[in-house]
């Protein structure tokens, strides 16, 4: 095998002090626990040199028999320093690879790796991100050895989120929130390793400043034998998780009994009087309609009931694919092609994406991969008005001649109409079967990449929009009032914006049609 030696150096060239190679050490930024990765194969990685140029310290290490070298580089910064520094490392490889060959392997808010052929190396760079500095982990081999070391990234990872673990734990709580989600992914190596101990530690000092992180309370219930942590974790899931999943797996710890929409009161027929009839659609997450019916209800006070469909609801292929619109457009600029989309299946998306953006830099071709895989996992997006038609068809068997009662399908199904990137509902107002359906689709914190979910910030926008849905079948002039739930929402930051009280001309409105002797008075 031919020899490489360990010149190559990301960022800047460096004077170095030379050292023995018989002095094997970690560098000083390094804990102990990194050691494992100073071994490849049964060889010793050993320090041949060591420097510091621009605040930029670096070791540099090679087997002896120079078949694989490493340089480790440790960048000292605040957080806003600390993000640059990694936007340029991206950059910087991003023109490498582009000019060379190579790829990016993964990307994310903390750190990176990518792989990169040249003429007389081949490199796996890893930058990681830490509360206080950067490092980048150049590993350098003969460009003969086709084996990748990105495997490495993981186990290294996961040393670096211990780090992170020590070091935001010391600086406080502010940081210990910031890098949540790798401490929450320290926390799940220590339980797959047995170590369930230590990730009890770690798992009650993270939800200490992140109690928002449902994963790790359920983890903390699954695991410790503190009972009453246990049911504290349990019950915080139960009262302000969003997803269906993590809700009954902490209502079974809790011994509440499921709810599903097959145990509901199937809808009856001559429902009369003023009145909201509340009918979830697969998939719905049925933890939700209650809490939602509540707040709707105090908000317009009208009685609101919630009742299943007697016959089966299956929503066909979605019509869009994820992230549709954005895709069509990505393609239309890469192609320079005016691109007639129509009757696209999810396939022919995927393959001319990934054509397209292959004469592109590295960086383009990395996040349309990771676009492409979005795709084949996320649920695709409803065309709604065919299956609004269905619903107002199904209820006029079941409808009394008192158009004040209001049906309103949910649904946590993705949902469109027209040349609209989606629509919170869409409904019918004529006096034979009007109807509408809802989705929270895009309310979710899932869906919107927030911070965190909350089941209550959840459960009041449903409300909110529930309002337009039923109200418009009524005839009631939109407010203008910003702050009415009853208000034009065109999306969730106008949603938010809006209150949990009518303006006083929809009170009165609705005020007129309470009356019994009003009978179908809708105009």
């Amino acid at each position: 095998m031919k020899k490489i030696t360990c010149g190559i150096i990301i960022l800047a060239a460096m004077a170095a002090t030379r050292v023995s190679a018989a002095e094997p050490r970690l560098p000083s930024f390094l804990p102990a626990y990194y050691a494992p990765a100073f071994r490849s194969g049964g060889k010793a990685l050993n320090l041949i040199s060591q420097g510091e140029t621009n605040g930029v310290t670096q070791y540099v290490y090679s087997t002896a028999d120079k078949d694989l070298a490493l340089s480790v580089e440790n960048i000292l910064g605040d957080k806003p320093k600390c993000d640059a520094v990694l936007n340029n490392i991206l950059g910087h490889l991003d023109q490498i690879i582009t000019s060379n060959k190579g790829s990016f392997v993964e990307i994310t808010t903390t750190e990176a790796c990518a792989e990169v052929a040249l003429t007389n190396a081949a490199q796996t760079i890893m930058t990681f991100m830490l509360p206080s500095s950067v490092h980048i982990w150049t590993f350098s081999r003969n460009p003969a050895d086709r084996e990748p070391l990105t495997a490495d990234f993981k186990t290294i990872r996961g040393w670096a989120n211990r780090q992170r673990y020590e070091e935001a734990l010391q600086a406080g709580n502010v940081s210990m929130g910031h890098w949540q989600k790798c401490i929450h992914d320290y926390a799940k190596v220590l339980l797959e390793s047995g170590r369930k101990d230590d990730a009890l530690i770690v798992l009650k000092n993270l939800l200490a400043t992140a109690p928002f992180d449902y994963k790790a309370h359920l983890e903390l219930m699954e695991n410790t034998p503190d009972a009453t942590s246990a049911s504290n974790s349990a019950k915080a899931v139960f009262k302000n998780a969003e997803t269906r999943d993590q809700i009954t797996k902490a209502a079974s710890f809790l011994g509440v009994e499921s709810r599903t929409i097959e145990l509901l009161t199937p809808l009856s027929t001559n429902e009369a009087g003023l009145q909201v009839i509340l009918i979830p659609l697969p998939p719905c997450n049925s933890w939700l309609l209650d809490e939602s019916a509540k707040v709707f209800e105090r908000i317009i006070e009208v009685p609101v009931k919630i009742r299943r469909l007697n016959e089966v609801w299956l929503w066909g292929t979605p019509e869009r694919i994820f992230r549709q619109r954005d895709i069509q457009g990505i393609l239309v600029r890469l192609t320079k092609e005016n691109i007639e989309f129509t009757n696209w299946s999810n396939d022919r998306y995927i393959n001319t994406l990934n054509d397209a953006v292959k004469s592109e830099d590295a960086l383009s071709r990395y996040w349309v991969r990771d676009l492409a895989e979005q795709v084949k996992k996320e649920p695709g997006q409803y065309f709604v008005d065919p299956y609004l038609d269905r619903l107002c068809t199904t209820l006029k068997s079941y409808r009394s001649k008192d158009n004040r009662t209001m049906y309103v399908a949910i649904t946590e199904a993705n949902i469109y109409s027209g040349d609209n990137n989606y629509v919170f509902s869409l409904g019918r107002t004529d006096q034979e079967s009007p109807a509408s359906i809802m989705s929270y689709y895009m309310m979710l914190g899932s869906t919107l990449h927030e911070t965190y979910d909350s089941r209550q910030r959840l459960v009041e926008r449903i409300a909110k929009e529930l309002v337009p849905a039923s109200l418009k079948q009524l005839g009631i002039p939109r407010s203008t009032d910003p702050t009415c739930p009853y208000s034009y929402s065109s999306g969730v930051d106008r949603l938010d914006q809006k209150t949990l009280m009518l303006s006083d001309e929809v009170k009165e409105a609705l005020n007129k049609l309470r009356d019994p002797t009003t009978g179908s008075s809708v105009p």
